[in-house]
């Protein structure tokens, strides 16, 4: 009480908010929660790319980032083989590098072994590393200030259920 009465400033009551962005943060929940009611909004600023191979995944995301975007890599275990070894790029940081940092344009890589549970939760099956990849994830994606762009590898059911959120309809099949 006694440092109040010295300072004219006010004081505030910090909330849960981690990033100033609307966009990315809608986006974030409905992607980790299928069911949120977090409400529907223009996604702009957040793309996807396709990927059936990781050699291909890794060189795109190579050019984004002499583009200027930042690729953050999941942090490998020093003991195990990782899906997401296939796609590691050594000069790219780690999701454990850049924890309190922010960056305009941000590149996260989603590969087969995310999935939604039946309660409509994102989560990562077959591998139980030190780092939880999931949680991983979610480090990366909230790094993002400006833009989002996903590369996807080898998950068509991923793919799809990110641009149902984005309110992209697939091209329907052409008939023979």
């Amino acid at each position: 009480m006694y440092i109040k009465s010295l300072t004219p400033h006010s004081s505030y009551k910090l909330t849960k908010k981690i990033r100033t962005n609307k966009e990315i943060a809608s986006f974030i929940v409905k992607l980790f929660d299928l069911k949120s009611s977090h409400s529907s909004m223009s996604y702009q600023n957040i793309s996807v790319q396709y990927f059936s191979d990781a050699i291909s995944a890794k060189k795109y995301s190579n050019n984004l980032s002499q583009e200027g975007w930042k690729a953050i890599n999941f942090t490998p275990s020093r003991y195990k083989q990782l899906p997401a070894d296939r796609y590691h790029n050594h000069h790219f940081d780690t999701a454990h590098d850049v924890i309190g940092q922010e960056f305009d344009n941000v590149i996260a890589f989603l590969d087969h072994t995310f999935y939604h549970t039946e309660e409509g939760k994102l989560f990562t099956r077959g591998f139980s590393p030190y780092y939880h990849p999931t949680k991983m994830f979610f480090q990366i994606l909230t790094r993002t200030r400006k833009k989002l762009h996903l590369i996807i590898i080898r998950n068509e059911l991923l793919l799809s259920t990110c641009l149902g959120i984005l309110g992209i309809m697939p091209e329907p099949e052409e008939e023979n």
